[in-house]
């Protein structure tokens, strides 16, 4: 990304807005386990806005904790994401880990530094699903548990992100 800031876009009353659609409200869903974190986690419990611009990116990764995500892109160029599902999750590893071995033998945790970026051709050779959205202005991408994402701008946009914790997550969260 081009910039982060901690915040929403949802500026009416409250820290995080009280908009019906304001992401800080998901977090603290009654549905969401993260309503019981007692302190702001930004970007996991309290949303960020990212700035982005031509051709900046986000690295392939999951969510802390494999939390659910939502990303709300406010205005702007479009992004464009790829999504690996939760059930393709190892396949993926393991095809960065074939594919880039030198890097992980120095930095064994290298896809948990969000500085890793694979063409999806790669996974997709080795049979492993990947699915490409392109996110407008006005548009919501959810990411599930242990779901790996990435993607780019294609120039000047805002997104706001948060994470979220429903009780389906639990056995993920267990294994992160």
């Amino acid at each position: 990304y081009s910039s982060d800031l901690e915040g929403t876009a949802f500026p009416e009353a409250g820290p995080y807005g009280e908009h019906a659609w304001s992401l800080g409200r998901l977090a603290n869903h009654e549905r969401s386990l993260l309503r019981f974190v007692e302190y702001s986690i930004p970007g996991v419990n309290t949303p960020m806005l990212y700035f982005g611009m031509l051709f900046s990116m986000f690295c392939w990764h999951v969510e802390d904790h494999m939390f659910y995500s939502v990303n709300y892109h406010h205005f702007g160029d479009p992004k464009v994401w790829y999504g690996v599902p939760s059930s393709a999750a190892a396949l993926f590893e393991e095809t960065f880990r074939a594919a880039l071995p030198e890097q992980f033998s120095a930095q064994p945790d290298l896809l948990f530094h969000l500085v890793t970026l694979l063409s999806p051709r790669v996974l997709q050779a080795k049979g492993g699903p990947v699915h490409r959205v392109v996110q407008e202005p006005g548009n919501f991408v959810v990411t599930f548990p242990n779901g790996y994402h990435g993607g780019f701008n294609a120039g000047l946009n805002c997104a706001e992100a948060v994470n979220f914790a429903l009780k389906e997550w639990v056995p993920h969260g267990r294994r992160a």
